[in-house]
């Protein structure tokens, strides 16, 4: 029978998971040579290219709720939301082509 609580092992595994975030992010704060303007650290200076902002996108867009999320919500709404999908498409192809070149120009 499984039990609800945590054991040693996933306690020392939660420790060293916290501790090397921690770790890694004073060495990034002590050690860094250069300082960062507030738009060089928001904005990456304007300098990023598409990739790895889609990329980031994606990754916001495809978060643990929504992996787990989509199967109930198909299971509980039937097919309903497949329109969804259609919806996103088409206000990201509006947000590509209208709002976008209009921010760009704002910079």
């Amino acid at each position: 029978m499984a039990s609800n609580r945590l054991s040693v092992v996933d306690y020392v595994i939660l420790v060293i998971l916290l501790l090397s975030s921690a770790i890694i992010g004073v060495i990034f704060g002590f050690f860094k040579s250069s300082k960062n303007s507030a738009k060089e650290f928001l904005l990456a200076n304007g300098d990023m290219g598409a990739l790895p902002t889609g990329l980031s996108i994606l990754v916001s867009f495809l978060s643990a709720v929504t992996l787990l999320g989509t199967p109930s919500e198909v299971y509980m709404f039937g097919t309903m939301y497949f329109y969804e999908g259609i919806a996103l498409m088409i206000a990201s192809l509006v947000t590509a082509l209208v709002f976008m070149p209009k921010f760009r120009e704002m910079q």
